[in-house]
């Protein structure tokens, strides 16, 4: 319990921090948005965050056993133990790949994706916004992995909040130094590139679907730069052409959306 109240005090505090930064540095001149935008994106995030919080509790709890792969988690030394924490993570970031490129390709996922796509303005408040249902599909993602390799709980705890950190970042309406964002844009995801992914223009939205690490999207080729979008990185038109703009959405509305 202590670690997820940890974890919830980080959750804050990023969200906090690029709330302050998409002020002083944004990506692009912030539009005017309707309350209820805020209200439904923090109502869907809260959601996304409280199933996360029990589901990782349930199968803590449930202490199953994992399938002997040949993997053990035990080390030596310190150096040791990093190297298999971030091997696990690396593994657990592919899955979440894996989960995104599928919420593209298959329709009944997809249906559930398009309530995180159909924000027309994307800033820190559309990272966590997904369907519960979205959450618990990419939940699952996480959970068979550290089933079958035996990855320990703090390690998949760690990686969750990791992951919702970045995901608030990449959202943020946020510019990085012109110089620094390359640099980073070679290992991690940074907000400029994942801005290409929530285009209107499909073949950029079927694009960078990396959650933290770049790496996959280059190896398998699914990476496009910011620097050869259809528009700018900072002017990109956000939404789908398939759902009605709706600045005002309701609850209700938004999970019965159809693509």
């Amino acid at each position: 319990m202590n670690i997820q109240i940890t974890d919830l005090l980080i959750l804050v505090a990023a969200l906090g921090l690029l709330l302050i930064l998409e002020r002083v540095v944004p990506l692009r001149p912030s539009a005017d948005a309707s309350r209820a935008r805020y209200v439904v994106n923090s109502v869907l995030s809260v959601l996304t965050v409280m199933l996360n919080a029990l589901l990782l509790a349930a199968v803590a709890a449930a202490d199953l056993p994992a399938i002997e792969l040949g993997f053990g988690w035990e080390s030596d030394g310190a150096l040791e133990g990093a190297i298999k924490g971030i091997a696990a993570i690396a593994l657990l970031d592919f899955t979440a790949y894996v989960a995104h490129v599928l919420m593209h390709k298959i329709p009944v996922l997809w249906r559930l994706h398009v309530v995180h796509h159909a924000d027309t303005m994307v800033d820190v408040t559309t990272g966590l916004r997904q369907h519960p249902v979205e959450a618990l599909v990419r939940f699952t993602f996480t959970a068979v992995p550290v089933m079958m390799f035996g990855i320990p709980p703090e390690v998949a705890a760690t990686y969750r909040v990791v992951s919702a950190v970045n995901a608030l970042l990449e959202h943020a309406n946020l510019a990085l130094p012109a110089r620094l964002e390359p640099i980073v844009r070679a290992v991690l995801v940074t907000p400029a590139m994942h801005k290409v992914h929530h285009s209107r223009f499909q073949p950029e939205t079927d694009s960078n679907y990396g959650n933290i690490f770049l790496i996959f999207d280059r190896l398998l080729r699914t990476y496009r730069s910011p620097a050869k979008t259809r528009e700018p990185a900072n002017n990109i038109s956000y939404g789908l052409d398939t759902v009605a703009d709706n600045n005002r959405p309701s609850l209700i509305g938004l999970l019965a959306l159809k693509n």
